[in-house]
C-alpha cells in the first residue's frame, strides 16, 4: 500500500522503533504494510551524496510502538523480517535498531540504499504460535550466517523445537527425507553421492544427526567438524542443502506455515477476497455447483481493475459490479464504469479456485466521441499493452485487494511487433484525446 496525504504518518512525532535492513531491496517509495495489526513503514535508504556526506543510510522498517515496550517493538520488526526471509528464502539481516520520538536515518559499515524497482510483498505469514515464530527466527538465522557449519546447526534447531529426543529426530528425518527433497530437488539431487556415509550401514537420519549436527555442536567427540579441514567444509556444503530442505519441510508440516511455492500452487489468492465478500456458506454452495439465485448474493462494492506496479487506469476505477450468473461452480461478475463506456467481465471459478480472464474477450470500451470515450479507448490500449508484457492483474475494492493473478505469459505472439503496434495506437489515441480537450 503506497502512502499519500499531506503529512505521512512516519513524519509525525511519536514513540518510534526502527531497524536498518540489509539483504533486501526496498520499494522506491515509502510503503505501508499491516503486520499483526500494526502498520509498518518500509522506507528506502539514502545514498551517499543525497543530503548525506558520510555514507549510505540503511533502508529501514519503522512503526509507532505506543502500547508496547521498545523491546517488544524490536521483536515485532524481527518477526516481520523472519516472515519475509521465509517467503523469499533470503538472508535478510536486522543490522541496527534505533528509536526515538521521530524516524531518523540509520547508518553503519554495511549500509546500502538498495532499491527494488519491482518490489512486491504479496504473502507475509503471521504465525500466532510462539514456537512457529521461533522456527522462522532460526530459519532466518541460518540464512544469514557466513559459517556453513552453524547454518546447519540453526536449521537443525528447528527440528529440536518440538522433537527433543535425538532418536525421534533421526526417525523423523528417515521418514520424511523423501518428501523434503521435493522442496529442493536440484540442490539435493546428488546428496548421497557426496555425503560420505554408507547407506547400507547407517540411515540418512543417523548420519545427519551424528556426523553433522553433533559433530558441529561438540568438540570432544568423534566425529567432529574441523573448521580448517577442507574435506569437512566440502561435506558440510553438500549437507546444508539437505538440512535446509528438511527444516523447510518441517516448518510447513509441523507449524502449518505455507511456503511461497505452496501458496503459488494453491492459487487461493486469486479468489480469497471474493470468498470473504461472499462468506463461507455461500461459497460452499457455489463449489457444490448449486445455481444460487442472484438475489442471494450480497451487494458488491465498487471494484477497480488494475495491473500491479503500474499507475491506475481511470476508466477501470470504481466500477459498478453485479453478479450476472452462477452455475457449475462459476460466478460471473459484470463490471461497468460510471459513464458506461468501459466494461469488464470477471469470471470466478470457485471449483478450480481460479480467476479466469481473457483480455480480448472480457474487457471492452466504447468511444462515443466524448472525452470520456477517448479516455476509455486510451486506457484499454495501455492496459492491453502492459498486460501482454507479463502484466499482473489485480481487483481492488477501495484500499483492499480482493484478487490477483500471476504474470500473464503470452503464447504464439510476436511480442516485439505487438508492443510496437500498441505503442503507435497509444500515441494516436493520446493525440486524439488532446484534441478533445485533455
Amino acid at each position: 500500500m503506497m502512502l499519500g496525504g499531506r503529512i505521512p504518518a512516519y513524519h509525525k512525532p511519536g514513540q518510534w522503533v526502527q531497524c536498518g535492513i540489509t539483504g533486501m531491496g526496498f520499494p522506491k517509495e515509502p510503503t505501508a504494510i499491516v503486520f499483526r495489526g500494526r502498520t509498518l513503514y518500509l522506507l528506502p535508504g539514502t545514498p551517499k551524496g543525497e543530503n548525506n556526506i558520510f555514507g549510505d543510510l540503511y533502508p529501514v522498517i519503522a512503526f509507532e510502538h505506543s502500547g508496547m515496550s521498545f523491546e517488544d517493538g524490536q521483536r515485532l520488526i524481527s518477526a516481520f523480517v523472519n516472515s519475509i526471509a521465509w517467503v523469499r528464502k533470503a538472508g535478510i539481516r536486522t543490522a541496527q535498531f534505533g528509536g526515538g520520538s521521530r524516524v531518523h536515518g540509520l547508518g553503519g559499515p554495511d549500509a546500502k540504499a538498495v532499491v527494488d524497482d519491482h518490489f512486491e510483498l504479496n504473502y507475509v505469514p503471521e504465525p500466532a504460535d510462539d514456537r512457529a515464530r521461533l522456527a522462522l527466527a532460526f530459519y532466518r538465522e541460518g540464512l544469514t550466517l557466513n559459517s556453513v557449519a552453524y547454518q546447519c546447526l540453526s536449521f537443525f534447531k528447528i527440528l529440536n523445537i518440538t522433537i527433543d529426543n535425538w532418536k525421534a529426530q533421526r526417525d523423523w528425518i528417515d521418514a520424511n527425507i523423501g518428501e523434503a527433497r521435493k522442496v529442493d530437488p536440484l540442490g539435493t539431487k546428488d546428496w548421497e553421492n557426496n555425503a560420505g556415509f554408507d547407506p547400507t550401514k547407517e540411515t540418512a537420519g543417523h548420519y545427519l544427526y551424528v556426523s553433522n549436527r553433533c559433530a558441529i555442536a561438540h568438540a570432544a567427540s568423534d566425529p567432529l567438524i574441523d573448521p580448517d579441514d577442507p574435506d569437512d567444509r566440502r561435506r558440510l556444503e553438500n549437507d546444508v542443502r539437505m538440512v535446509k530442505a528438511l527444516a523447510e519441510y518441517f516448518i510447513e508440516q509441523e507449524f502449518g506455515i505455507k511456503s511461497a511455492l505452496t501458496v503459488w500452487r494453491e492459487h487461493l489468492y486469486e479468489l480469497a477476497g471474493f470468498a470473504d465478500l461472499f462468506g463461507p456458506p455461500l461459497v460452499a454452495r457455489i463449489k457444490a455447483c448449486e445455481e444460487v439465485p442472484l438475489e442471494e448474493f450480497p451487494e458488491l462494492p465498487a471494484l477497480s481493475v488494475r495491473l500491479a506496479l503500474h499507475e491506475f487506469f481511470p476508466s477501470f476505477e470504481d466500477m459498478g459490479a453485479e453478479v450476472v450468473d452462477c452455475a457449475n461452480g462459476r460466478v460471473n461478475l459484470a463490471l461497468n464504469s460510471p459513464h458506461s463506456l468501459a466494461s469488464v467481465l470477471v469470471v470466478l471459478d470457485f471449483g478450480a479456485e481460479r480467476f479466469d480472464f481473457e483480455i480480448f474477450q472480457q474487457m471492452a470500451t466504447e468511444d462515443d466521441g466524448s472525452f470520456a470515450g477517448g479516455q476509455a479507448k486510451l486506457d484499454k490500449l495501455r492496459f492491453t499493452d502492459l498486460y501482454l508484457l507479463n502484466g499482473k492483474l489485480e481487483i481492488w475494492a477501495g484500499a483492499q485487494r480482493l484478487s490477483r493473478r500471476d504474470a500473464f505469459i503470452p503464447e504464439n505472439i510476436d511480442l516485439g511487433r505487438t508492443h510496437e503496434s500498441y505503442q503507435q495506437m497509444i500515441a494516436e489515441a493520446e493525440a486524439e484525446l488532446k484534441q478533445r480537450g485533455g
